[in-house]
């Protein structure tokens, strides 16, 4: 039976990958694609998972996933240990981590606009909350130097919001308008 894949992930030295399968326990895997035979290892499975979105850090040692609604979970992909649950207050539709690996950030439909809420990765205590004006956040990327988040929304305009502060500095729609 054909079974729809969420998330991949690849570690940079494309030895492992780890997928999120929407199957009935709802699996995530990490796959050893490099070693003398391919090796698959569930890592999570429970029927009330929807392991969608799942970020892998940028030090490539957690993964961070929603997990029972509404929780999000850290979680060391190779021993299975669980780092944090953090609360998200709802449905979370996008998740990104801060290049450092310092903050987590989860986004939360709420309707006619969106929660968008910071944590500490280390401590797992939540840093900040914002009320985002829009349309669900589908997609997130934080900026290079930190900063700026940069957010896809189901009206397919791109947002640019100031970390810290969680003022839209600039938006960008499919038509090429630009504004500040």
């Amino acid at each position: 039976a054909d079974m729809p894949l969420n998330t991949v992930e690849i570690t940079s030295n494309g030895r492992y990958v780890i997928s999120s399968v929407l199957d009935k326990e709802k699996t995530i895997q990490v796959w050893d694609v490099l070693g003398e035979e391919v090796t698959v290892k569930t890592l999570a499975g429970h029927d009330r998972v929807s392991a969608f979105p799942l970020i892998l850090s940028p030090d490539e040692e957690h993964i961070v996933y929603r997990w029972l609604i509404p929780e999000i979970r850290i979680q060391n992909w190779r021993t299975g240990e669980v780092k944090h649950l953090l609360k998200s207050l709802g449905e979370l539709t996008s998740l990104a981590i801060t290049p450092n690996g310092k903050r987590i950030l989860g986004a939360v439909d709420r309707g006619s606009n969106a929660l968008l809420r910071v944590w500490d990765f280390d401590s797992g205590a939540k840093l900040n909350q914002f009320e985002i004006q829009g349309p669900v956040l589908q997609k997130m990327k934080v900026s290079s130097d930190g900063r700026s988040v940069f957010s896809i929304a189901d009206d397919y305009t791109l947002r640019v919001w100031d970390l810290n502060s969680g003022r839209r500095l600039a938006t960008a729609t499919l038509d090429g308008i630009l504004s500040c």
